[in-house]
């Protein structure tokens, strides 16, 4: 149960800047492989999985886990998301090793998957131009799914701002809950520690 727990201090997904630090800590010594599957049918634990642009391409999942699967899509200003995915672009022109997207070979280029119909521009393109089309390509797909797949979405997803939600995270906390049917415990914590209410930064 702790095999692929980050421990990374600095991580902001790292076990040190949960609120349930000493549990994490504990399932380093939890007795696992047989005992694992009779944990989780006592406990029911929520498998919490942070991605990124997942609900565009989600269908298959929700196919495999039907109404187990939940999805909270967080949307950001497009400034930001610019700014990420020429990073990433970046991260991939150099061969870094850091970037995991599928990506596909025409002619030895090497060009992320949703740049497909762009291969014989890809490399004349500007990498704000890519960023821009990338970014448009993920939204499309998440548009499509949820004009297709409505009672779907309606049912087991939500959409919230980000930058609304640091401004009101009481509020957006609330609709979670509600729709999910999740409790959390003293949020306030959370938020000192995030230093929310606060404007973007």
């Amino acid at each position: 149960m702790s095999r692929n727990l980050n421990f990374r201090p600095n991580d902001q997904s790292s076990a040190f800047k949960s609120r349930n630090f000493v549990k994490y800590f504990k399932r380093l010594f939890f007795k696992g492989n047989a005992k694992v599957p009779d944990y989780i049918k006592i406990n029911k634990p929520i498998l919490r999985i942070m991605t990124s642009s997942i609900l565009g391409e989600s269908k298959s999942l929700f196919d495999l886990l039907g109404s187990k699967l939940k999805i909270i899509e967080v949307v950001r200003n497009p400034y930001f998301l610019t700014e990420i995915f020429i990073n990433n672009l970046k991260s991939l022109k150099k061969g870094d090793g850091r970037n995991f997207h599928l990506t596909l070979n025409y002619n030895d280029l090497i060009f992320p998957y949703w740049a497909h119909d762009k291969s014989n521009d890809y490399d004349r393109m500007s990498i704000a131009d890519l960023a821009i089309y990338g970014i448009k390509y993920k939204i499309n797909l998440v548009n499509k799914f949820k004009k297709i797949n409505k009672e779907l979405y309606e049912n087991q997803c939500i959409t919230i701002s980000f930058e609304n939600f640091i401004l009101n995270p009481k509020k957006y906390i609330e609709l979670i809950s509600n729709k999910f049917g999740l409790k959390f415990f003293n949020p306030e914590k959370i938020y000192k520690k995030h230093n929310i209410p606060r404007q973007n930064d």
